[in-house]
């Protein structure tokens, strides 16, 4: 199905359809629309054959929000969405503890240095944006933060995983925190083909941080930034629709390693063995066709 939640790309990867059952609710009070969406997404389908899910791994999703009316042409969005897992699966690693750690540079997804295991995560996104004019344009300000309420023990678990038998290193607690912030002018949504409108534009441009431990690395943007967590940077874009149907974008990324004695926890097939990155550019050029 269409992603059913109000969600942002720091979290969820926009290629992303999730399969399962989603439940919505309204209501409106005044200038304020209430809603609630619940979510039971199957995660991994360890036997398509059997009926009866009992090794099937579940993500389930809990979002409560309002969008309010502040003023003329100004509104207010906000929605938390808790996330948390049942069952850990039987294959790619997602029943192995997460470490996020590559050796020599490597990214082996073996036992001990696991990508994928989803381990220790009860997460609190908290998306939000505020919309208005500037001049005749439409403009918003945007953001989301994210907090793994599990994220000390993923981190104690990762170092158990990744160390010698009776040689325990120091856990590195903290890393728990994932956030974004940034601004959209123009046409809003063209940047992502959303929308399209002859002669018209939008540029975007936002920071994001992403700890080691804060979110679910298997379902980040693989794009900006390689689906990684233990990296920031920033990301600007600029869209312009030719026609009503082509829109050229130019898009850049940056990103640099947060803490330099953890790994970039994830795997991605753009970069599939480079852990950690150190730095990270990425320049895109898209032309779409929208049909």
């Amino acid at each position: 199905m269409p992603m059913p939640l109000y969600v942002t790309s720091m979290i969820w990867d926009s290629d992303i359809n999730p399969e399962g059952v989603s439940e919505k609710f309204k209501h409106t009070l005044g200038d304020v629309d209430l809603f609630a969406t619940f979510g039971q997404f199957m995660y991994q389908d360890s036997n398509p054959d059997n009926w009866y899910p009992s090794s099937d791994t579940f993500l389930l999703a809990w979002q409560v929000g309002a969008t309010a009316k502040l003023a003329k042409d100004v509104s207010l969005k906000v929605a938390p969405v808790l996330y948390s897992y049942t069952g850990q699966g039987q294959n790619n690693g997602l029943n192995k503890p997460f470490s996020g750690q590559g050796l020599n540079g490597l990214n082996p997804n073996t036992t001990g240095f696991n990508q994928n295991g989803i381990n220790d995560l009860l997460v609190l996104e908290t998306p939000m944006e505020l919309n208005f004019k500037v001049g005749r344009r439409n403009a918003r300000l945007f953001g989301d933060f994210a907090y793994n309420f599990s994220g000390n023990s993923r981190a104690r678990t990762a170092v158990g995983a990744t160390a010698p038998e009776g040689d325990l290193p120091y856990a590195v607690t903290g890393q728990n925190k994932a956030y974004q912030v940034g601004l959209a002018y123009g046409n809003l949504g063209l940047v992502y083909g959303q929308t399209s409108k002859k002669n018209t534009w939008e540029t975007r441009v936002y920071w994001q941080h992403v700890e080691q431990y804060a979110v679910d690395v298997n379902l980040l943007d693989s794009d900006f930034f390689e689906g990684r967590a233990n990296l920031e940077g920033i990301y600007t874009a600029l869209a312009y629709s030719i026609t009503d149907s082509i829109i050229g974008t130019v898009r850049y990324g940056y990103a640099r390693q947060i803490n330099k004695s953890l790994g970039t926890g994830g795997n991605n097939s753009d970069l599939p063995v480079l852990n950690p990155i150190n730095n990270y550019n990425l320049f895109q050029l898209d032309l779409t066709w929208r049909f």
